[in-house]
């Protein structure tokens, strides 16, 4: 395995953590806000 392939595997990987998480943000914001109403 080379260093650039395994570079690219750590970009992706923190790509779909950022995602991850962002999802999960705003779902908590959005059930917040339902339980506010």
């Amino acid at each position: 395995m080379d260093y650039i392939s395994a570079l690219e595997i750590c970009s992706h990987m923190l790509s779909a953590v950022k995602h991850i998480s962002a999802n999960r943000s705003n779902g908590i914001y959005i059930s917040v806000m339902h339980h506010l109403d």
